[in-house]
């Protein structure tokens, strides 16, 4: 029985983290795929075009396509640029190595947040399910809630309350 009083505990809480992990990955991906012109900012605020001996455009171009790289929409990381003066490959072997990791943590943070919108889907299915079932709360039970959901835990079983 206590088994089943702490698997009902940590489904009321499931869906208040998927969201808390939802909004952190959404947020880290806003952050990085949101405004271009940030990017520009910096390079231009460091002097990076310099140290490169590259013009802004082509920057730009590379850091677009390194981005693309990272959410897994290119398949080698290689892009043909001018570097002083020259037409070369921008990134090199250590580059690839070092990306090929970065990607792999991205892409994962990527699934994890699939994950934990499936969960919050599901729980959201299980609302529209049980919506005729609604009960009155007591302050004592352990409540948990997220996307419009409000979960309660209350004598061995979990009770969804409603739409918020």
């Amino acid at each position: 029985m206590a088994k089943k009083k702490w698997l009902h505990k940590i489904l009321a809480i499931l869906p208040s983290i998927s969201l808390i992990v939802i909004l952190l990955i959404s947020s880290f991906e806003i952050g990085a795929y949101g405004d271009w012109n940030f990017y520009e900012k910096e390079y231009e605020k460091y002097k990076v075009a310099d140290e490169l001996y590259m013009e802004m455009p082509d920057i730009m171009k590379v850091t677009k396509f390194m981005m693309s790289y990272l959410r897994g929409n290119e398949k080698k990381l290689s892009i043909e640029t001018e570097v002083e003066g020259n037409i070369q490959d921008f990134f090199n072997e250590k580059d690839r190595l070092h990306m090929a990791d970065v990607q792999g943590l991205f892409l994962g943070g990527l699934a994890i947040r699939r994950g934990a919108i499936i969960v919050l889907l599901f729980f959201n299915g299980g609302t529209c399910a049980y919506e005729s079932r609604l009960e009155e709360t007591d302050p004592a039970d352990v409540s948990a809630g997220a996307g419009g959901i409000s979960g309660t835990y209350r004598g061995g079983r979990i009770s969804v309350l409603k739409r918020l």
